[in-house]
């Protein structure tokens, strides 16, 4: 399995973090020591819910 690298910027375009492609976007920015807000740390409650403005979203639904 190849693990790629992906940025994650804010909504002002800002640069944030990088993130790996076998982690999630919260693992991400939690290893990067930026806290958002979050609650079940699974995606179930939506309290993380984030906008995409480019690339895609792939769900790990064994985890959901």
């Amino acid at each position: 399995m190849n693990i790629s690298i992906h940025k994650i910027y804010s909504h002002t375009g800002e640069f944030v973090c990088e993130a790996k492609s076998n982690e999630t976007v919260l693992n991400s920015l939690l290893n990067a020591n930026i806290f958002p807000n979050f609650s079940c740390g699974s995606g179930r409650c939506g309290q993380c819910k984030m906008t995409i403005n480019k690339g895609k979203v792939e769900y790990n639904l064994t985890t959901l």
